[in-house]
């Protein structure tokens, strides 16, 4: 067998990696007034138990200076989430040394744990919900972000200071269920089947080169 392996996995009934990594374009809610906050995007990655959000993008108005990890206070799905990071990004999400109008966010991701089963299940940080008459999981169609400026903080938004003595910071709040990129499946081609009128999501993997390399090289499938 050749040394180098072909991993070819088809995935069913998940929707998770149904979703290209590019994503939808960001939807900008253009505020009055003060510069602010006008779009969001939130990062899925996989996990054992399921697909979770450990890190949101947030773009403002103009270049966004004076924050830290202790800056922003961060709920989504309606849930206070833990930041252990914060930066200045570039639209793709990529770190910037310097200010720039887009801000990520790194957050915990905490799994519900059932120890009398021994299994972790999606926690808080879930985009998926759970139909107990299909029992099926979705996508969320309302995955809301709530951003706040804690209490003594501040920040800038190009000239506007928010925070301390000077402009009041509203909650911006945004639905992020339509707003996703899921990285992982980057190099995934995706596609779905239909066999008695059953339509299942899959989608395949295959590691450079290797459809090239005139070799015999193993296929794995997993059903999910």
């Amino acid at each position: 067998m050749n040394a180098k392996l072909i991993l070819k996995a088809l995935l069913y009934a998940t929707a998770l990696f149904s979703v290209s990594v590019e994503g939808k374009a960001i939807r900008k809610c253009i505020p009055k007034g003060s510069k602010s906050a006008i779009g969001a995007q939130m990062i899925v990655q996989g996990y054992e138990w399921g697909p979770a959000v450990p890190k949101i993008i947030v773009e403002f108005q103009d270049k966004v200076s004076g924050f830290d990890i202790d800056t922003f206070a961060v709920k989504t799905d309606h849930i206070e989430r833990e930041i252990i990071d914060a930066y200045n990004t570039d639209a793709n999400g990529k770190k910037q040394k310097g200010a720039s109008k887009y801000v990520a966010l790194e957050l915990t991701v905490k799994a519900s744990v059932i120890p009398s089963l021994g299994v972790s299940m999606g926690g808080e940080a879930s985009p998926f919900t759970y139909d107990m008459n299909t029992g099926k999981n979705s996508w969320s169609t309302n995955y809301e972000l709530d951003l706040d400026l804690k209490e003594g903080k501040s920040f800038k938004v190009g000239k506007s200071e928010y925070g301390g003595d000077k402009k009041v910071w509203k909650t911006f709040k945004y639905n992020l269920a339509d707003n996703y990129v899921v990285p992982e499946t980057k190099e995934w081609k995706k596609d779905s089947f239909t066999a008695h009128s059953i339509t299942l999501q899959r989608a395949s993997f295959t590691p450079k080169g290797v459809e090239k390399d005139g070799g015999k090289n193993p296929l794995v499938i997993w059903l999910h």
